[in-house]
C-alpha cells in the first residue's frame, strides 16, 4: 500500500487531495501496464477534468478531455463532441491506449522522467495551448508532490 505524505503548505485542497486518493490506485495499475509515469495521468486528468469536478467528468466520466470524432453526441440531453465513458477507469485506460499510439510513447514508455513526457505530450497537438498547458501540467504535478507515485512499485505475486 502506497501512503502518500503531505507537507505542510503544500497540502492540496480536500477536493483534489480525494480525487487523488480516488484515482492513484488505476493510475499505478495502468503505469505497470502502459509503462506511463503516474503522475502524468494524475495530473493530466486533474487539469483536464478540473479534479472530477468538469461537466464532462460528471456525466461522460471523461477525465481527460478525449473527443469522440466530429459527430455531436447527445447524453442525456447533454450534447457534447467528447467521448462518454461506461466507467471512470475506461477513460483512464483509453488515455493510456491514446498516448501508445503517439510517436514519442515507444521512446518514452518505461522513463518516469515526467518533464519527458509533459514536453512530448505538448508537442503531439494534445492541447490547442501547448505552451500554457506544460506551465499548467508542470505546476499540478509540483504542487501536489504527484511524482511519489512514479517511484511505487506495484506488488505481483511471484
Amino acid at each position: 500500500m502506497l501512503i502518500w505524505v503531505v507537507v505542510g503548505a503544500m497540502k492540496p485542497s480536500a477536493s483534489v487531495f480525494d480525487y487523488i486518493q480516488s484515482y492513484s490506485g488505476i493510475c499505478l495499475q495502468l503505469q505497470d501496464s502502459f509503462q506511463v509515469p503516474a503522475s502524468i495521468m494524475l495530473g493530466v486528468a486533474i487539469i483536464e477534468s478540473g479534479a472530477g469536478s468538469s461537466k464532462n467528468c460528471k456525466i461522460l466520466n471523461n477525465h481527460f478531455g478525449i473527443k469522440a470524432g466530429n459527430k455531436l453526441q447527445n447524453y442525456d440531453g447533454y450534447r457534447t463532441r467528447y467521448k462518454y465513458y461506461e466507467t471512470d477507469s475506461l477513460s483512464f485506460i483509453d488515455f493510456c491506449h491514446y498516448l501508445k499510439r503517439r510517436k514519442f510513447y515507444h521512446q518514452l514508455k518505461g522513463n518516469f522522467n515526467y518533464n519527458a513526457w509533459v514536453n512530448a505530450i505538448a508537442k503531439s497537438g494534445y492541447s490547442a495551448k501547448p505552451k500554457q498547458w506544460k506551465i499548467k501540467l508542470n505546476n499540478t504535478i509540483k504542487k501536489y508532490q504527484l511524482t511519489v507515485f512514479d517511484n511505487h512499485v506495484s506488488e505481483k505475486p511471484q
